[in-house]
């Protein structure tokens, strides 16, 4: 896997990811690899900021970053899924992610339904400022800023730090933190690292993908612990798998 990042795209006319910088990282166990692992990963290595907007995507395996279909963005442990399915026919070549700035796009103007009105300053070569309110570079494409991203509670967490979830008699979650705590359940049932594929149904989980999946809640919240209250978590992990037609 491969990061590119602290760049912008210009077109002139294809596609270039300019002045950015390069690191190579070590392959992900594709077993063991959520949108969770890379986003913390492109924060510690890279200064990657989601709370301020910033985005990444993955490039198609079997497309060239000037193709305009080419960069997917990565939103989710879905779209995680659907890049290692992409690079399944193609296991010898490296997986290309590239950041970009909140203000900047991978389309020019004009193309793209979502794409807001940009600027375009044909009069220099270098980026000056991504968070200016207009556009340098050579064809470099400046957007509106976009929204927060979502359950940005769990996305702003420091290296350790946790969110607390109550519980009533029930064991079900309430309080403050309770959306984001069914929203992170959901997320996991959808990772490949905790859900294989393959297995269709939950009761043929094995117990190692059952610990991973608990190992990884209990990275981002913390409570009480008892047995009753773990099986409801997982019972209710269960009701999400089946709903969402994994099973």
């Amino acid at each position: 896997m491969r990061y590119h990042y602290e760049g912008h795209f210009i077109f002139s006319p294809n596609r270039i990811y300019e002045n950015g910088r390069f690191m190579e990282k070590p392959n992900f166990d594709v077993d063991f690899i959520s949108f969770f692992d890379i986003l913390d990963d492109l924060k510690k290595k890279c200064g990657f900021d989601v709370i301020k907007g910033d985005k990444f995507y993955y490039l198609k395996a079997d497309k060239a970053l000037s193709d305009l279909d080419a960069l997917i963005e990565v939103k989710d442990d879905t779209d995680v899924k659907n890049m290692m399915d992409s690079y399944k026919k193609f296991p010898s070549k490296p997986i290309d992610i590239y950041t970009l700035f909140r203000d900047y796009d991978i389309l020019p103007n004009g193309l793209g339904d979502e794409l807001p009105a940009v600027t375009v300053d044909h009069t220099s070569n270098q980026l000056q400022n991504p968070n200016a309110t207009t556009a340098t570079g050579s064809n470099t494409i400046k957007r509106k800023t976009r929204g927060p991203t979502r359950c940005l509670k769990i996305t702003q967490l420091e290296n350790g730090q946790k969110l607390p979830v109550e519980f009533d008699e029930d064991d079900q979650a309430i309080g403050d933190n309770t959306t984001a705590f069914v929203w992170f359940l959901g997320q996991t049932i959808r990772s490949v690292s905790c859900c294989p594929l393959q297995v269709k149904q939950w009761n043929k989980i094995t117990d190692d993908k059952l610990d991973h999946m608990w190992s990884t809640i209990l990275e981002k919240f913390t409570f009480e612990y008892s047995d009753a209250r773990k099986g409801a978590i997982f019972g209710h992990m269960n009701a999400l798998y089946r709903f969402i037609g994994i099973s």
